[in-house]
């Protein structure tokens, strides 16, 4: 599923609700949400029970002006890692974001990417399990990671480059 805003576009809410997706993992992208610009936005992305497995590409991929809430969502097994939120090149910025329950588990790359930019994002009680790399890759940091778990990820639970809180959060590991 690709969804792409057009220049000039505001989109009051985007509802996503009650469906899987089962890749081959020869696919690209799950779902590819693209607001590529400061002239377009979605100001209330409402993703609710939405799981995607087995994808070549990102599970979940959120690229510019996108506000909204994820709840009770897995990313699982996907190629390109669980979900990617970033901001994109044309000058759109993902902020005020926020996961709730659901997680990611044995995803490729990580389970939870942050990228160009993006960090303006809340998760509560979300779990990061068995990603074939961090828990959480966050390269300009993240608001807020709070009674989350992580488990046996490769390497290390969260790599988080800039400001990040962490709260009530467990991280365990039965190997390295």
């Amino acid at each position: 599923i690709q969804i792409n805003i057009a220049a000039g576009i505001d989109i009051g809410t985007l509802t996503l609700s009650n469906f899987s997706i089962q890749g081959n993992g020869l696919e690209g992208d799950g779902i590819k949400i693209v607001a590529d610009g400061a002239d377009r936005w979605i100001r209330d992305l409402d993703i609710r029970n939405v799981n995607i497995e087995h994808v070549g590409g990102i599970g979940l991929d959120v690229l510019g002006n996108v506000e909204g809430n994820i709840f009770d969502s897995w990313m699982h097994g996907n190629g390109q890692g669980g979900a990617r939120i970033a901001n994109s090149a044309g000058g759109g910025v993902a902020e005020n974001l926020e996961w709730v329950g659901g997680g990611f588990r044995k995803n490729d790359v990580a389970g939870l990417i942050l990228d160009n930019g993006a960090h303006d994002l809340i998760i509560q009680g979300a779990y990061f399990v068995d990603n074939d790399g961090p828990g959480i890759q966050a390269t300009a940091g993240i608001t807020l990671v709070r009674q989350s778990g992580f488990e046996n990820n490769l390497g290390t639970g969260a790599i988080v480059e800039g400001a990040a809180s962490f709260a009530d959060v467990s991280f365990s590991t039965w190997g390295v």
